[in-house]
C-alpha cells in the first residue's frame, strides 16, 4: 500500500517555531531518508500510477494540508531543488463564506504565550473559573485518563492530550471559538 506524507507547519527567521513546525533542513533531511528508504514520486507521478492500479508499496507522494504561507515560504523552494511537485490541499472554508480561525488561534497560542504550557495553564484556568464551564470541566478532570488519550502519538505532552479532549469533546466549535477570544 502506498501513501504520502502529509506536512503542515514550516519555520525559519520570518515563520515562528510553533509546536510540530519544521525547518527547511528538517524538510530536506526527511525528503533524503524518504528517498533512500522509499520510491519518492511526483504528485502527477503518483497519480498516474494510482489510476492504473499500478502503485507499489514503497511509493510515496509528499503532500500539504491547508495551504499555509510557511509552507511555501520554507517547504516550495526545496521541492523545486529535488524537482519534486506536491499534493497542496486547500482549507475551503472560504468557499461557504466563513473563515476558520483555528490558524489564528494556533498563531495566538505560539506568539502570545512563551511557551505552549503557560498557554494550557490559562486555557484550563479559564474553564475552572467561568460558572459555564467549571463543572464540566471539573467533571471531565476526574473523569477521562488524557495519559491514555491519543496515547499513539507519543509526540504530544499530558497538557496537549487534555487540552485536544476538551477542545474536540467537552467543548463545542463555537464556545471554544468564544473563549480563545475572550482569552485574547
Amino acid at each position: 500500500m502506498s501513501f504520502g506524507l502529509l506536512f503542515h507547519h514550516f519555520h525559519n527567521e520570518k515563520h515562528i517555531k510553533t509546536q510540530g513546525s519544521i525547518t527547511e533542513k528538517d524538510f530536506r533531511n526527511l525528503l533524503n531518508f524518504v528517498q533512500k528508504e522509499y520510491n519518492l514520486l511526483s504528485a502527477e507521478m503518483w497519480l498516474d500510477l494510482q489510476s492504473k492500479n499500478r502503485l507499489g508499496k514503497q511509493d510515496v507522494c509528499i503532500t500539504f494540508d491547508d495551504a499555509l504561507k510557511s509552507q511555501y515560504v520554507v517547504a516550495y523552494p526545496v521541492l523545486q531543488e529535488y524537482s519534486i511537485k506536491a499534493f497542496w490541499f486547500l482549507h475551503t472554508s472560504f468557499l461557504e463564506d466563513r473563515y476558520d480561525k483555528l490558524e489564528i488561534f494556533r498563531d495566538f497560542r505560539h506568539r502570545s504565550f512563551d511557551d505552549i504550557e503557560d498557554f494550557y495553564i490559562d486555557f484550563f484556568k479559564y474553564l475552572e473559573t467561568k460558572d459555564l464551564y467549571s463543572l464540566k470541566y471539573s467533571q471531565i478532570i476526574n473523569e477521562i485518563d488524557f495519559k491514555s488519550y491519543l496515547k499513539n502519538f507519543e509526540l504530544y505532552s499530558y497538557n496537549d492530550r487534555k487540552f485536544r479532549y476538551i477542545r474536540d469533546y467537552m467543548l463545542s466549535f463555537k464556545e471554544y471559538e468564544l473563549i480563545m477570544f475572550q482569552m485574547m
